[in-house]
């Protein structure tokens, strides 16, 4: 029994110390980033920033990541940096910040340059959790998002929605250089029966005959309805996205705000 001890308190130190002598550990951290650039960084060979899916917060990690804790907090904040983080729910959001809170020096959300929120429309119940996230991102650069506006029966303003998604945290980002908004809304209700509750027009049909030689120009009236087609009012997703533009000219800010479809 004191053998089999012996040499398990032995074989633990031979393992810890396998792993510290790592040859990619023993190389300066300068090198070990260059290397991690050249495995993550953008390719030269393609224009398109990789969009990153994260349906849980694992999916952010590379296998590398995994070898060790140094190899983790050294090659993700630029495995992140040349993606675009493309998170498909809400719920994933407070564990993706827990993985980056873990990343020393705040180097894990200052890693995040383009995030796209696109991908479920934002209620304002989540707002706050939303907003939070991306104040986090002090060096984000480019940010999309859609607000789900269709619980509301009503017509919403412009001062509404923006109190209600906690808009003006987005303001104060530093880096921020393109913001993406759109808002999600039902279209207006059509009536029961489209032809009814539509004002009757009367219009005069003209019709040229002719009789002995003589055009004459008979004129008889015809009824129809004044159709309207209803749809979705974007008025006041415009009006949001010059609210943005007035903002950052307030605080001398050029950032092009634009909508998702631009």
């Amino acid at each position: 029994m004191d053998c089999l001890l012996d040499n398990g308190a032995e074989a633990q130190p031979s393992l810890l110390q396998s792993l510290n002598t790592s040859r990619l550990l023993q190389l300066p951290i300068e090198i070990r980033l260059q290397i991690f650039y050249h495995l993550f960084g953008p390719s030269s060979s393609s224009s398109s920033t990789p969009r990153l899916i994260i349906r849980k917060a694992s999916d952010i990690v590379p296998p590398i990541c995994l070898v060790n804790h140094q190899v983790h907090i050294e090659a993700l904040p630029i495995y992140i940096q040349s993606r675009i983080l493309v998170p498909t729910n809400i719920d994933v959001l407070p564990t993706l910040t827990i993985l980056m809170d873990g990343i020393p020096e705040n180097k894990g959300f200052e890693s995040i340059r383009k995030l796209n929120l696109n991908h479920f429309a934002l209620p304002p119940t989540h707002a706050v959790k939303a907003m939070h996230f991306i104040t986090l991102c002090s060096k984000l650069e480019d940010l999309t998002l859609t607000l789900d506006c269709r619980e509301f029966t009503h017509p919403l303003e412009r001062a509404s929605i923006t109190n209600l998604f906690h808009l003006d945290t987005i303001i104060p980002l530093p880096y921020l250089r393109t913001l993406r908004i759109d808002i999600d809304t039902s279209p207006e209700p059509l009536p029961p029966d489209p032809l009814q509750h539509l004002p009757m027009m009367r219009n005069m049909q003209r019709t040229k005959i002719v009789r002995d030689g003589v055009v004459v120009e008979k004129r008889r009236s015809r009824s129809m309805r004044a159709y309207t087609f209803y749809k979705g009012n974007d008025t006041v997703e415009g009006q949001v996205r010059e609210w943005f533009k007035d903002r950052f000219r307030e605080v001398g800010r050029d950032v092009e705000v634009l909508g998702d479809g631009v």
